[in-house]
């Protein structure tokens, strides 16, 4: 379930404001970004895109929700449907084992950014708030990897354009990695995305 929101809205900075932000990287202006992507409709190309980004813990951490920002190269959006979300061990600078992983359906989409390109027409970008349906508590304190990947249908009879996640305006070591119809096989980047951990 997605609930649109233009501009400043009260009701988001209400279901945010009084979570414990845990960690921030901030975004830059953009309406678009690497692809992370299920397209999970019938004849659709599936899981075909991935991007990981790395931060680090403490031990007594339970993330309750995610908020990132993303978009479509394109005027007209995208109809997600949800977004799941990963965590994975990170030590060694590597990506490790799936530590968590969900579904979530309902999110709110609020337009941060647009820009007009000619022949595009006006492009915007989005920033994105999920609550987990259950916290992830962090195993110990370390190093971990987040993934958020688009549920878009894509392939087949539908042509949703492509989701991507935007850019950090900083990068914090290692910077994020990303797979592109090569399940797990994740290249280094030389960026980082953007998102914001809050406490459950």
């Amino acid at each position: 379930m997605k609930l649109f929101v233009l501009g400043a809205s009260a009701a988001l900075i209400a279901g945010s404001a009084h979570a414990q932000e845990l960690y921030r990287q901030n975004p830059i202006n953009s309406f678009g970004g690497l692809s992370a992507q299920d397209a999970r409709n019938p004849g659709g190309l599936g899981w075909f895109s991935e991007v990981v980004d790395s931060f680090d813990a403490a031990a007594d951490w339970r993330i309750g929700s995610v908020e990132f920002w993303g978009g479509d190269v394109t005027d007209i959006p995208g109809n997600t449907t949800g977004f799941t979300i990963r965590f994975y061990d990170g030590e060694a600078g590597i990506v490790g084992p799936r530590l968590y992983e969900a579904d979530v359906s309902a999110f709110t989409e609020t337009e941060y950014y647009s820009t007009f390109i000619n022949g595009l027409g006006t492009v915007r970008g989005y920033h994105y708030v999920v609550q987990l349906p259950t916290p992830f508590a962090v195993p110990h304190a370390g190093s971990y990897w987040i993934s958020v990947t688009a549920l878009l249908a894509r392939g087949g009879t539908a042509n949703e354009p492509q989701w991507g996640w935007v850019q950090a305006n900083t990068v914090h070591a290692p910077a994020c990695q990303q797979w592109f119809f090569s399940p797990g096989n994740f290249r280094p980047q030389s960026q980082d995305v953007a998102f914001v951990l809050n406490a459950a």
